[in-house]
């Protein structure tokens, strides 16, 4: 998040994720789809991995805290997603292994996942509210747009805190 990094594709993939998560609330087997969508994320942004898998630890983490569905429905299809995920990464992870060795995943793990996220990227000395302090300053019409939807449609916000907290909303 803070490089900024989010090309099209990833985004889409981000989406296609949120999108199968909550498919899956009423077909839990479309969660295989998952370990499609973690595998060309992985492949497509390396340690980018993590954002899609948030999404989905957390909504299967409050899902499991309501108690939704029951064990057997609920992770099984995670455990088919994460074979899917192993099928399509490790021909990929063999193939670079045999190219460079440990070279490339120890670049990218403390290249892209542990000096990004621990060091000042571009240049930027500011604190870790630097990115929303220039959003703010530079670009505050996005704010008040966020803050006219938000006045023009009440409706839909006290929508979406409903299907926050309804059993079986999109959390679960």
């Amino acid at each position: 998040g803070r490089s900024g990094n989010a090309d099209a594709l990833f985004t889409l993939l981000v989406t296609l994720t949120v999108v199968t998560v909550w498919a899956s609330r009423d077909h839990p087997w479309r969660r295989v789809w998952l370990g499609v969508l973690g595998g060309l994320v992985f492949l497509v942004k390396g340690m980018g991995i993590f954002m899609p898998g948030i999404i989905i630890l957390g909504t299967e983490l409050a899902g499991w805290w309501r108690g939704g569905l029951d064990r057997r429905s609920r992770w099984l299809p995670l455990l088919a997603a994460a074979a899917v995920f192993v099928a399509i990464v490790a021909p990929w992870a063999v193939a670079r292994w045999s190219v460079d060795g440990w070279r490339f995943f120890d670049a990218m793990f403390f290249h892209d996942f542990v000096d990004r996220a621990s060091t000042v990227l571009e240049g930027h000395e500011g604190d870790a509210y630097y990115y929303l302090y220039f959003l703010q300053k530079h670009h505050y019409d996005w704010l008040v747009a966020a803050l006219v939807a938000l006045l023009c449609v009440p409706a839909r916000l006290m929508r979406l805190r409903t299907l926050a907290a309804c059993e079986g909303g999109f959390l679960g």
